[in-house]
């Protein structure tokens, strides 16, 4: 299940990030994913694979949480800089 989540959320921010950096903007995907994956989710799945015990499971959660926000992150910049039809 996580890994199913996992794949949707990155062909999500895989999306987004091709369609920022054709426009142009190449600084809003780098730090989106430094800190979604090295502030947040991988901190995330430390806690829950070592602290909580919870082994690989516990990774893939907290780096799928971090491309949870990715993804979000990026659909809403995008939305915002979106050009009027």
């Amino acid at each position: 299940m996580v890994a199913a989540a996992f794949q949707l959320f990155d062909g999500l921010q895989t999306v987004a990030t091709g369609a920022l950096r054709g426009s142009g903007d190449t600084k809003t995907p780098m730090l989106a994913n430094f800190v979604a994956y090295w502030l947040i989710g991988l901190p995330v799945g430390y806690f829950l694979c070592f602290k909580l015990g919870w082994g690989a499971v516990g990774i893939w959660i907290g780096l799928c949480g971090g491309l949870m926000i990715i993804g979000a992150a990026l659909l809403f910049t995008w939305q915002r800089r979106k050009l009027p039809a």
